[in-house]
């Protein structure tokens, strides 16, 4: 118990440092966004805003799930963090749907990128910390099995990986390919939508109680059938 709840400090620690780290990203990337007229940086940016919102959140449910049993709840508050990975990967679903959208309208109308220098240099700089940070978070969320902390990393590893796409749209887009602007902000998108159909679907299973491990229930029957008499 001491060794999880030791997890659960660390990846707290990382959710919140995490959260302050995208929100700084998501400001920037906007910002270059709307002055180098790149819907694909827009849309990044964008994507690490709702990714600082779901590190928030991650924190407040890795704090929540430290707090031990009471009366109310005798089991303890551990399934808080399954919960608030459920509840982040749905409101993905939507920005996922309003990037799409977008990026789509900005396909059928595509303009010349303005400092196009300027958006290649943001979009390296946020993949490299984006990557950086989604392997501490993994670390941490496979050691320990946290499931929300989980959804951090993948979205880190998603944020990351849509930004170098992106990088090579807007590279592509400078070189006169003017559309492959707006499938970057469309790639990001799919991208979000996969990572929340995954965070859905494990957190799910965690908030209703279901259970997959074979090597243990393996390890187990062979416990039980060692003994004299007894066949599973």
């Amino acid at each position: 118990m001491a060794e999880g709840s030791k997890g659960y400090l660390q990846g707290e620690r990382l959710a919140y440092l995490s959260s302050w780290t995208l929100a700084m990203l998501g400001i920037i990337e906007i910002a270059a966004g709307g002055l180098t007229g790149s819907i694909g940086l827009t849309a990044d940016g964008i994507d690490s805003m709702s990714d600082a919102l779901v590190s928030f959140l991650v924190w407040l449910g890795l704090k929540i799930s430290r707090r031990t049993p009471d009366e109310r709840f005798h089991f303890g508050y551990y399934k808080i963090e399954s919960f608030v990975a459920f509840v982040g990967a749905i409101a993905l679903i939507g920005i996922a749907g309003a990037i799409f959208y977008r990026s789509y309208q900005s396909f059928l109308d595509p303009k010349p990128l303005n400092l196009p220098a300027l958006a290649l240099a943001v979009l390296l700089t946020a993949g490299t910390i984006s990557l950086y940070r989604a392997f501490q978070m993994r670390k941490i969320a496979r050691k320990y099995n946290i499931v929300s902390l989980r959804l951090d990393a993948n979205n880190a590893i998603k944020d990351g990986s849509a930004s170098f796409l992106v990088f090579f749209t807007v590279l592509t887009s400078y070189l006169g390919f003017h559309q492959m602007d707006a499938v970057g902000g469309m790639a990001v998108a799919i991208f979000i939508l996969v990572v929340s159909y995954i965070v859905i679907k494990e957190s799910s299973l965690v908030l209703l109680d279901a259970y997959h491990n074979p090597e243990l229930v393996e390890e187990i029957r062979k416990i039980v059938e060692g003994r004299q008499g007894v066949r599973v």
